[in-house]
């Protein structure tokens, strides 16, 4: 009788397992929505907090509230209730929305519906979320003047909450070449910056403005700007900061005087060339039959006459520009 042998399973011993380090537990809010800023991971869930309980961020760059626009807010309000919610952080600091706030104080309003914004892992927000979450909000607002966003950029820059204004742009969704322009601003004196305010002082004009270097040259296209010495043209407003932005020793060989041997000369220097042009040129006009004996040399010759005259009028197109703009600051 054959016999059949029974096989064992040999068992390999277990190994243990690496336990992954523990995870801080995530508290599931009800309703809450979460995403990420910069890494961090964010929370934002409704709740309703005594009006006493929310402050205002003290480095808020929006400093002015009109009052009639306020009045006009909180009546809203008592006739609507608070339609859109104060963002705020958990210990009631305002993100976004002190104008709401405001006009809830107005209006005699108790309690605010309120968005509170944290820290997933119950930290406390960084600030340069809370600053991007505040200016990403004001920002789609109207009334917020170009000197506010300004005044914004240049303190998240300060602070060192964005490395560059590349970073600035990017996080809030606008072109570098923006940011610039109002960080520009910055660099006016303080009556532009009132007039730029105003409405008086255009952006062209302020961007122009904030090019030139010396406070007191800038000062000068300020006073020529207001008493309309200079206009709103970009050939005008570039000559103008062109000019300002030369060194005095430079600007003295710039100045067109015709009791200059030197400037007299280049006046006859295009005259004989105008001249020599113009003849030439009738003397094919008044001779039709002569066009077919016209050589490729001859064109060239008069081609070269001709680009000789531009150059030559150019240069004094210029120097009559400098001097113009030189008397006007003087």
């Amino acid at each position: 009788m054959a016999t059949t042998a029974t096989a064992t399973k040999t068992r390999k011993p277990a190994t243990a397992k690496a336990k992954a380090p523990a995870q801080p537990k995530r508290t599931r809010r009800v309703g809450a929505r979460y995403f990420k800023v910069k890494g961090v991971e964010i929370y934002q869930q409704l709740k309703t907090k005594a009006h006493g309980d929310v402050y205002p961020n003290p480095n808020q760059p929006r400093k002015h509230f009109d009052r009639e626009a306020l009045n006009e807010l909180a009546g809203s309000i008592r006739e609507n209730n608070l339609l859109q919610p104060v963002t705020i952080t958990p210990e009631g600091m305002i993100i976004a929305g002190e104008r709401r706030w405001r006009a809830c104080a107005i209006a005699e309003v108790l309690e605010v519906g309120c968005l509170e914004t944290g820290c997933v892992d119950g930290s406390p927000v960084p600030d340069s979320i809370i600053m991007a979450l505040a200016m990403l909000e004001n920002l789609a607002r109207k009334d917020m003047t170009p000197m506010e966003e300004a005044k914004g950029y240049q303190y998240m820059l300060d602070e060192g909450f964005f490395d560059s204004k590349k970073d600035l742009a990017k996080f809030l969704g606008k072109e570098v070449f923006r940011i610039s322009e109002r960080l520009e601003l910055l660099q006016l004196c303080t009556e532009a910056q009132e007039a730029f305010n105003r409405g008086d002082l255009s952006r062209l004009q302020a961007a122009y403005m904030a090019q030139v270097i010396e406070p007191a040259k800038q000062q000068k296209m300020w006073d020529m700007i207001r008493t309309g010495k200079i206009d709103n043209n970009h050939d005008t407003l570039k000559r103008t900061v062109a000019v300002l932005n030369t060194p005095e020793v430079e600007q003295a060989g710039m100045l067109f005087d015709l009791e200059d041997p030197a400037v007299v000369a280049r006046w006859l220097k295009l005259d004989g060339k105008v001249t020599g042009a113009a003849q030439a040129l009738t003397a094919i006009a008044l001779a039709p039959d002569q066009l077919n004996e016209l050589t490729e040399a001859r064109c060239a010759e008069l081609l070269a006459s001709l680009a000789g005259v531009m150059e030559a009028a150019a240069m004094l197109k210029r120097q009559v520009s400098d001097v113009q703009i030189r008397h006007l600051a003087q």
